[in-house]
């Protein structure tokens, strides 16, 4: 019989909710405009490597018990609050940066806390799992990841700010993008 460990915990739960994330894709309004490829392979492979470098790190994983269960609490708390805001978006969300037909802005929820509560969830569940490898390369992953999520954050504030214009404008004023009270 093996052991779970808390590397199998970590690797469950994103291989769970890489499952629900994209079996709910199929339930979105249509879209009007799509990212252009280009620039979703930018962040993508910046995600992707970053992902790989994280997961890597689970063959050479941490041995330190209370930080591998300390990044799965993190991960499946992030990855909660990211499923949290998903709900909140609901038929307008999208995995890329596009506009959803009918699309309105969403200030309900975890919106209230942030403008890209997804994104902090997401970034959270990152931050754990590199937490839970516990190698120097999982937190490189981290740094890339967060760098292929700030390009996209980029780019959905300027599309954003073009579809809702002073709408957004205000709700950029009001709210921060990525963490309640500090930015």
């Amino acid at each position: 019989m093996t052991t779970v460990t808390g590397i199998h915990v970590n690797a469950w739960t994103w291989i769970a909710f890489f499952a629900v994330w994209n079996t709910t894709a199929f339930f979105t309004n249509k879209t009007r405009w799509h990212q252009p490829k280009l620039q979703l392979l930018q962040h993508s492979l910046l995600m992707f490597a970053g992902f790989w470098l994280i997961f890597r790190g689970f063959f050479h994983h941490n041995d330190v018990a209370a930080m591998v269960w300390g990044g799965d609490v993190m991960t499946i708390g992030g990855i909660a609050f990211a499923a949290w805001a998903r709900w909140h978006l609901g038929r307008y969300w999208s995995g890329h940066a596009t506009l959803p037909a009918g699309h309105r802005l969403i200030r309900s929820g975890p919106y209230r806390l942030a403008r890209h509560p997804l994104y902090t969830g997401f970034l959270t569940a990152v931050l754990g799992s590199a937490v839970t490898a516990g190698t120097w390369y999982g937190f490189v992953g981290f740094a890339m990841v967060s760098a292929g999520i700030m390009i996209k954050i980029y780019r959905e504030e300027a599309l954003l700010g073009r579809e809702f214009g002073e709408e957004y404008a205000r709700f950029k004023r009001e709210k921060p993008a990525l963490i309640p009270l500090i930015y």
